[in-house]
């Protein structure tokens, strides 16, 4: 009783500090333990006395400074003066102005052929990055080496230098080789070879509409046009094309013949730097070997 008594009198934040602080069952000489303790730390029922600083009222008075009387201007309106501007000695502030307007045409004038050269310069940059195309008039200046890539044969053995385009895709889920073959004029399959790829294929051919297609020897015979599925494999993610073979009488290859209609349709672009490789569209970092 005489505890709840002693945590009533306090109240507030102080019984919540003592009731935190004393764990019952808890003898009366902890909770005045623990009262004295709480007040020392949080200095209750202190009283301050307010310190009395006396000050000095005095009136504070203005100092005015003396006025100077006016002194008018003894130069007379044809005299010389300096101009705030420049600081030369003129006769007026409009020979200045004449000389800063001079002063400004010329610099506008230098900034605008500067302009025009950079222009110029601009349109042979851009000129230059684009595709060019030779002539018989053209002059043969600044010719420069080609870099190498690899180790140039011995002499007489450069044909041992070259590269298969020949590339290993999943022609309608079988795997076929095709002929990356960018001097072909469109694409291509022999009838003798495509007839063991699949042999009903005449069943439903697209018809060839009035083109007459010949090799460097002779002229070849088209029976029809074959639309066909190929997949380009990749362990990130294979690329599908649909692509139109047409199918030829007389051509002897044993291999699929990718022509450059369909390498410009889908950019296919092929790379002989160091190892050959393909890229397709602008996907430049997935290649395909």
């Amino acid at each position: 009783m005489v505890h709840m008594k002693i945590l009533k009198k306090c109240g507030g934040e102080l019984e919540h500090a003592l009731r935190s602080m004393c764990i019952e069952p808890c003898s009366t000489e902890e909770y005045i333990n623990a009262l004295e303790d709480i007040v020392k730390r949080t200095k209750i029922g202190r009283t301050w006395k307010k310190l009395d600083i006396k000050s000095s009222n005095k009136q504070f008075i203005k100092k005015d400074k003396p006025r100077e009387p006016f002194k008018p201007n003894k130069l007379n309106s044809n005299d010389q003066r300096k101009c705030h501007k420049c600081g030369e000695v003129t006769d007026s502030e409009k020979d200045t102005e004449e000389s800063e307007a001079s002063e400004s045409d010329e610099i506008n004038r230098i900034n605008a052929q500067i302009n025009n050269i950079d222009l110029i310069y601009e349109s042979l940059d851009v000129n230059s990055n684009l595709p060019q195309v030779g002539t018989s008039d053209t002059s043969l200046t600044n010719i420069q080496d080609a870099k190498l890539y690899r180790t140039k044969p011995a002499k007489g053995m450069g044909y041992t230098a070259g590269k298969s385009s020949i590339t290993i895709v999943m022609v309608e889920i079988q795997e076929e080789k095709v002929s990356l073959d960018t001097g072909a004029y469109c694409t291509c399959v022999g009838k003798s070879y495509f007839n063991t790829f699949l042999p009903d294929w005449e069943r439903k051919p697209i018809p060839i509409q009035g083109v007459k297609l010949s090799s460097a020897s002779e002229s070849m015979k088209t029976p029809g046009i074959i639309d066909l599925t190929l997949i380009f494999p990749h362990p990130l993610q294979c690329i599908r094309l649909k692509v139109e073979f047409v199918v030829m009488d007389n051509c002897a290859s044993n291999h699929f013949k990718l022509g450059n209609d369909y390498l410009s349709i889908y950019g296919i672009d092929i790379s002989y730097q160091k190892d050959r490789y393909l890229t397709i569209a602008d996907n430049k970092r997935q290649k395909f070997g």
